[in-house]
């Protein structure tokens, strides 16, 4: 069975009391036989007023490799940080 990239993604929320939007995480999977594998995660921290993204993190996973539990064994992770639109920082996690 040839890998695929889930369509649909999970997101999970977090509010602040009064509801408007903390922290908001985004992850897509790859689906084999055995396993959900993750592809992408990005992580957004909103301002006081819910709306706007104050800071962000993009994990790709895309250059990494997992074994059938899914649990990362070689490659490449990418770990991407911004601070509103202007990138802070990348980070090449290599796994051998």
């Amino acid at each position: 069975m040839k890998d695929e990239i889930e369509q649909k993604q999970e997101t999970v929320a977090l509010h602040r009391p009064g509801s408007s939007l903390l922290q908001r995480q985004r992850d897509w999977y790859r689906h084999t036989e055995n396993s959900k594998i993750p592809y992408r995660t990005l992580v957004e921290d909103f301002g006081p007023d819910g709306a706007s993204v104050t800071r962000s993190s993009d994990v790709n996973y895309a250059g990494a490799t997992f074994d059938a539990y899914g649990q990362l064994n070689g490659g490449i992770v990418v770990v991407t940080r911004f601070a509103g639109s202007r990138r802070t920082s990348t980070i090449n996690i290599e796994n051998r």
